[in-house]
Formats: C-alpha cells, structure tokens, sequence
C-alpha cells in the first residue's frame, strides 16, 4: 500500500507541477488520470484533491458548470480532518465564488481569516492574490506584497512567487512606478530558475530598463534574455517580445540595420505564434515599429 500511494502522491507533483507551469490542458489530463487511479484504489484523500483541482482547472478554462460539479464531489467526500484535503477544497470554492459572482470580496475575506486561524500558509498565499484581483491601485500592491512576504517566510513554490513578482510588477507600472516595477522584475529574476520564469523575468528588466532609458543594461539585459529564450524550449512569444525591444535600444544606439534585422526576426517569431491572432493589440504595435524603421 505504501508503494501505492508514493505512486498517487509522485503523480500528485507531476500533475500540480502542469497546472503551476500555467497549463491548464495538460493539468486536466493529469488529474483525471490521477482521479482513476484514486478511485480505482479507494483513495479517497487523492480523490478530494483531484476533484478540488479539476474544479480549479475548469474555473480557469472559464466553465464554471464544470467546476461546481467537481468541487460538489469534492464538498461531499472530504474529511474534515484531512488538512490538505481542506484546504484544496476550499481554495478551489473561493476562486469559484470569485469568478461567478460579481462582488465576492466577503468570501475571499472569510476564506483568509480561516487560512489564519488554520495557520495555512498555501491558502494565505491564495487568498492575498485573490484580494489584490479584487482590487486597483495602492490596495492591489498591498495585497501582492502580502502575498510576497507569506511566500518569502513560508519558501512556497518558486512559480507561486514569480507569479506575484510579476503582478506586483505590472501594478506599480500602472501606478507610474517605474523604479518600483524594476525592483519587482529583478527580484523574480533573482528567485527564477525555470526557463521560461527567468526569461520572463529577463524581459521585464530589459523593457524597464528602456522605458528609463538607461540603454547600456537595457540592450546588454535584452541580449542575454534573447540568449536564454532561443535555448529554451517554450519561450517564442517572449522572444518575439525581447527581440522587438532589443531593436528599440539598438536603433537608439544608431545602428538601424541590425536594428531592422532583429526586428525582422520579431516578426517571423510572431507570424509563426499566430500572434495576430492571440494578441492583437501587440501585433498591431510590432507592426507600428516596423512602419518606424521603414520596413
């Protein structure tokens, strides 16, 4: 039985790992895979799990239907002393309830003060993200820092932190706080170890860097984040962004022939991602500086 269950808890991280990784189709997979194999060995604890997430999964890919029926499954079978059990449950209703009512800041609110008492730091984690989607401006980086520092104390998993660097980012950029934003980049960068993190981290630098016109470490942070995204294996859209900004900085620097050629290589890079399609409103813009340099 221990096998057993070292194979459902290995499946487990493998499954968790997809659906941190920001790929709902393959987590999907993973869980129902995983879901069979609980029930076919009446595993109820991975089978709660399972459901929770499958519900998250499903809230993600916007069918909220589908998700309340898995969390139903999940509500009716947990164990109230399962502690993991609990907390995925619960976590997974309260990114329901955000998603399908209008105004769910009193669910997310009770949903911290449980994440308190129970003294969960992943469900604290969660409920200071959800606070600062539910809010703008000082309130939304507060609330992101919160979720930074219960990260940083707990050591929580890497993407969990990256991803509340990169909100805490893009809030204070919105929030004309250019220098705070570049603090936010570099600390993910700083933290990043998976590819694609640490290119994304990369560009941000990089894009920052330029908006402050400090050209010399922007291009030098945009050649290395060009570097790292041609050797990773799924880092094309943000090549295709990283080149389009290393041929700002190079056109900046006079020497518009490469700068035409790098952005050139943007606009392949985005033609083959089907960007027009995926992101309008950035293709439109590659396109306007391809007008600027006469291409």
């Amino acid at each position: 039985m221990a096998v057993l269950a070292t194979t459902l808890a290995s499946a487990l991280r493998s499954a968790d790992g997809h659906f941190r990784a920001g790929r709902p189709m393959l987590a999907r997979h993973a869980y129902e895979e995983l879901l069979e194999k609980a029930q076919a060995r009446t595993d109820r604890s991975i089978e709660v799990v399972c459901r929770a997430m499958l519900a998250r999964v499903a809230v993600q890919m916007h069918d909220l239907d589908a998700a309340e029926a898995h969390l139903d499954g999940a509500e009716r079978l947990v164990d109230p002393g399962h502690a993991e059990g609990q907390r995925r449950v619960r976590t997974a209703r309260v990114h329901w309830e955000v998603a399908a009512m209008p105004d769910a800041t009193g669910s997310v609110r009770d949903f911290l003060a449980w994440a308190e008492t129970e003294r969960e730091p992943e469900a604290l984690l969660e409920g200071a993200r959800l606070m600062a989607s539910a809010v703008e401006g000082i309130e939304r980086a507060q609330w992101l820092e919160r979720a930074i520092e219960v990260a940083l104390e707990h050591r929580l998993d890497e993407a969990d932190l990256l991803d509340a660097w990169f909100q805490l980012a893009a809030t204070r950029d919105t929030l004309d706080d250019l220098e705070g934003a570049l603090e936010a980049y570099r600390s993910a960068l700083a933290l990043a170890v998976q590819p694609r993190g640490t290119v994304m981290a990369g560009w941000g630098v990089g894009s920052l860097l330029l908006r402050l016109e400090d050209w010399p470490q922007a291009r030098e942070q945009l050649e290395e984040t060009v570097r790292l995204a041609e050797e990773a294996d799924d880092c094309e859209d943000l090549l295709c962004f990283a080149l389009a900004e290393l041929a700002t900085v190079t056109a900046e620097a006079g020497d518009v022939v490469e700068a035409r050629h790098l952005l050139v290589r943007s606009l392949e890079v985005a033609r083959a991602q089907d960007l027009a399609t995926l992101w309008p409103a950035k293709w439109e813009e590659l396109l306007e500086q391809a007008d600027g340099l006469d291409l």
